[in-house]
């Protein structure tokens, strides 16, 4: 039953997470269309302060892509030990605990049912990992966006010509900027809320199964232990990023209340005012939940304590 319950858990998150692809192709395709035209006109504006920015940003999001994709690697041993346990013992086993269409007693039945169950299991796992690889590429252009967006505040010269073309074109940047985060928003609200809501009970049922070592191969504790690492992995990138948008956000106030805006005329600064206004009111990524830092510590102190819960229902019925 435990192992069933994990696979449940885990294979419904990678399920939601390959979901956005289908569902929300278009608001995607959208977002990074907006995002990439916007970057090449800040590169364009700032030339090699926005260029250095900005290609330190991708080449973090490409690093985050081959960690994801190595943990993805990392996990999908449980795919070859099925054909490791035929080909040493000849014992038919399963991938995962589900109904499968052929006859277990049979090699032809053997292959059969592993293809079966291949294809969705790694269909499903690479899906995971896209949506985590695609969410800090844009997470990371958008903080590279933010960055850019203070430092034009930060450097405005007020008192020494005008600059309301300057701060117009910082309102714009802004406004195309919370745009892009809205979209980015209700793309990913209901996959994170899921992520969050699943990883609870997942950690939960792993801890449980965890805690008793005794009845359980240790095939199916480095399993455990290796999809447990994944699902922290994923959700801690996850509420980080979140945590560095929202707090990004908020520091274009200060980035435009440093600057000498005593000394500009009354349209300049009811302009500044206009942006800094907006950051009092910041972005929270996940919608329903917020994600960042204290998110994780709630989920971990949740899951642990529904481990705790069912620990205790485990020993009285066992003492009954």
């Amino acid at each position: 039953m435990l192992i069933n319950l994990n696979e449940f858990f885990s294979g419904v998150q990678c399920y939601l997470a390959t979901l956005v692809f289908v569902v929300y192709r278009r608001p995607l395709e959208e977002a990074m269309r907006l995002l990439e035209e916007l970057t090449e006109e800040v590169t364009t504006e700032l030339e090699a302060v926005a260029s250095q920015e900005f290609s330190r940003r991708r080449k973090k999001g490409k690093w985050a892509y081959y960690m994801f994709f190595g943990s993805f690697v990392m996990v999908c041993h449980w795919a070859i030990r099925p054909l490791l346990s035929m080909a040493i013992y000849g014992e038919s086993s399963l991938i995962v605990h589900s109904w499968v269409p052929f006859a277990r007693d049979s090699l032809i039945g053997f292959f059969g049912n592993y293809m079966f169950q291949i294809v969705p299991c790694l269909s499903f796992c690479l899906g995971f990992c896209l949506f985590a690889s695609i969410f800090v590429f844009l997470s990371e252009m958008l903080l590279g966006h933010f960055a850019m967006l203070g430092k034009k505040l930060s450097l405005m010269e007020y008192g020494k010509g005008p600059l309301e073309s300057k701060l117009s074109n910082c309102i714009d940047h802004h406004t195309r900027l919370l745009k892009i985060c809205s979209m980015f928003q209700d793309i990913t609200s209901i996959p994170l809320l899921t992520q969050c809501i699943f990883t609870v009970l997942a950690l939960c049922m792993a801890m449980f199964e965890l805690s008793d070592v005794e009845g359980a191969s240790s095939g199916r504790i480095i399993s455990v232990l290796a999809e447990a690492q994944q699902e922290l992995l994923f959700l801690a990138t996850y509420c980080w990023y979140g945590n560095e948008i929202t707090i990004q956000c908020l520091e274009l106030m200060r980035a435009g209340y440093m600057s000498n805006w005593y000394q500009g005329t009354t349209r300049e600064k009811r302009m500044l005012l206009n942006i800094m206004t907006r950051t009092v009111r910041p972005i929270y990524l996940g919608g329903f939940i917020k994600m960042d830092m204290i998110t994780f510590i709630n989920v971990l102190k949740a899951a642990f304590s529904y481990y705790s819960f069912l620990a205790v229902v485990a020993a009285v019925n066992a003492g009954g």
